[in-house]
């Protein structure tokens, strides 16, 4: 039958070496008349570079991660104009792959919204989901599209907790996880608080489907790229959970459950975890990353005791027994705010009050920090600013740029208040930006999205 316009395709190529294997090298999208166009490349999907036996497919259940050049910014009550309650939606790269100078821009808005402080996508781009402090969760689709499209559809949380805060999701779209800052971990004793598992997301009929207990308040979420762990964060307060894939079942508030979620460690007696510090400010990834290569890895911003000195530390062991490695201070910085690693699990980029560092050897027992912090200057209007306040970043899927906001002191924009630069990186530093986009609100919590 007719393959329906936005599916995304499959191209698998056969390898024949070690005695022969398919291998996925590319992604398409269809478009309308039944054309359809290629991804562009990536760090595991080469495209079409050998000569060979090849396949063009509709893989039955989930799809390749492609890359689509895209970043996604909420709009955190920042925003005026188009870009107010908005997604903003950055195509980065010609058709060629070629970063744009000035990135092109267009705005997913939500009608109603407000603050949008978490923000989520499924690796193949097919679902997202946002939400904002008026407790309300929201949905997108169709990002692998170049074109998402905005859902009417919301869910009320507010029965969950006072300020919706950060949301994660499942890599196959219909489950999410979301923070609405219930319980106080600030509180002695502490008091308890829940996390919320939203489902349906597939099907247009989202709901709440069950609730997580966490020991206090936890207004950051990561989920590992294959959806076997979660990492949830309140400053110093870090909690680690487990997630298995179980018999779809009816949740206890409705809807259906279709994976089981247990804590296996938390900082209250948990070492590693709470050698981690506090980092200033919440919501969204609240300083967290997983390794996209190694979902037993993932990387937490945090301060070094009572000094006050930023540091980056690195989880191993996770989910089930988390062990840390000595932390690798970020010199030169006093507020860290953001931190992504490179697809190949080998590089952390960290977004700071004084510019971008780079850490290497992340897929190793000996992260370190690399040369120092990297603040180039960017001209806005006439007017020279120093590229410091980075509150939030992502990588593209090639593995080559850093996509970093930046809030920007001075005048107030048409648009928003801060830059997007699309900067040039390897296991040796960073390059002069080759992309630069004014009047973009940035989120002031680390939400940035990047496919």
């Amino acid at each position: 039958g007719a393959v329906a316009q936005g599916t995304t395709l499959n191209l698998a190529w056969w390898n024949p070496a070690s005695g022969g294997a398919w291998t996925d090298v590319a992604t398409f999208v269809v478009g309308s008349g039944g054309n359809f166009t290629q991804g562009l490349l990536s760090t595991s999907l080469t495209g079409l570079v050998q000569t060979g036996d090849y396949v063009l497919y509709v893989p039955g259940n989930t799809t390749t991660v492609s890359n689509l050049g895209i970043a996604l910014v909420c709009d955190d009550s920042n925003g005026v104009g188009a870009a107010q309650n908005s997604l903003q939606v950055v195509h980065l790269f010609d058709a060629n792959g070629v970063p744009l100078a000035t990135p092109t821009i267009s705005y997913l808005a939500f009608a109603g919204a407000g603050d949008l402080d978490g923000a989520a996508l499924t690796p193949d781009g097919s679902q997202g989901v946002l939400v904002d402090r008026l407790n309300t969760v929201r949905f997108f689709s169709k990002v692998q599209t170049g074109v998402p499209v905005a859902s009417t559809t919301t869910v009320d949380i507010s029965a969950y907790g006072g300020d919706g805060d950060s949301v994660a999701i499942l890599p196959a779209g219909d489950e999410a996880v979301v923070s609405g800052d219930s319980g106080d971990s600030n509180a002695t004793p502490a008091v308890p608080g829940q996390l919320l598992v939203i489902s349906g997301i597939n099907a247009g009929t989202p709901a709440p489907a069950e609730v997580i207990p966490v020991p206090g308040n936890r207004n950051g979420l990561v989920i590992a790229k294959d959806g076997s762990a979660m990492i949830a964060r309140s400053g110093a307060n870090v909690t680690v959970f487990a997630i298995q894939s179980i018999t779809t079942k009816a949740g206890s508030l409705g809807g259906s459950l279709s994976h089981s979620y247990t804590q296996p460690a938390d900082s209250a007696s948990n070492a590693a975890l709470a050698s981690v510090g506090d980092i200033l400010g919440e919501d969204g990834r609240e300083g967290m990353a997983f390794s996209p290569t190694d979902p037993t890895r993932a990387v937490l911003l945090g301060t070094s005791g009572t000094s006050g000195a930023q540091q980056i530390t690195l989880l191993t062991g996770l989910p089930g027994t988390p062990a840390a490695t000595s932390a690798v201070p970020i010199t030169g910085a006093t507020l860290a705010n953001a931190v992504s690693i490179s697809p190949d699990g080998t590089m952390a980029v960290v977004g700071t009050d004084a510019g971008l560092a780079l850490i290497t050897g992340v897929d190793t027992s000996t992260p370190k920090m690399v040369g120092s912090l990297f603040a180039p200057s960017v001209t806005i209007g006439g007017t020279s600013y120093g590229f410091t306040f980075v509150t939030t970043l992502g990588i593209t899927l090639d593995g080559k740029y850093v996509v970093a906001g930046a809030e920007i002191p001075g005048p107030a924009y048409t648009l928003g208040n801060g830059v997007l630069l699309t900067i040039p990186f390897s296991a040796t530093g960073f390059s002069a930006p080759v992309g630069q986009l004014d009047d973009v609100a940035i989120p002031d919590n680390d939400q940035l999205l990047v496919h």
